[in-house]
């Protein structure tokens, strides 16, 4: 059942409702559900990254919204996790940590389980 946008309204807040019930934000696709509480903008991009844009998330049988939603997750784990990988160079773990390592190897607790 598709949605106007034209008389939409969003629903008053209770006044009643406490700040920690309401949410601060809407769910990554929250649009796909409540199409008429989403607010839109225009980006510019050059014609060919806007094809392969389009071209990827129909391959993907997504929204071009929820395939940039994808992406912008994917590219904010990928820095969390570059930022764990420097920590990691900066402060790479003693011997009491090999050896610990170690012992918890021996007994069949390594990475495949045997």
């Amino acid at each position: 059942m598709a949605h106007s946008t034209k008389n939409a309204r969003l629903p008053r807040s209770n006044s009643s409702a406490s700040a920690a019930q309401m949410p601060d934000e809407y769910p990554n696709q929250a649009y796909l559900l409540y199409p008429w509480i989403v607010t839109t903008t225009t980006i510019k991009v050059p014609l060919s990254l806007r094809d392969r844009i389009a071209s990827n998330a129909r391959a993907d049988k997504v929204t071009i919204a929820a395939f940039l939603t994808r992406l912008m997750d994917d590219e904010a784990r990928r820095r969390r996790l570059a930022e764990v990988g420097a920590a990691m160079r900066d402060n790479p773990p003693g011997e009491d940590y090999w050896a610990e390592f170690a012992q918890f190897d021996a007994i069949g607790g390594g990475v495949d389980g045997h």
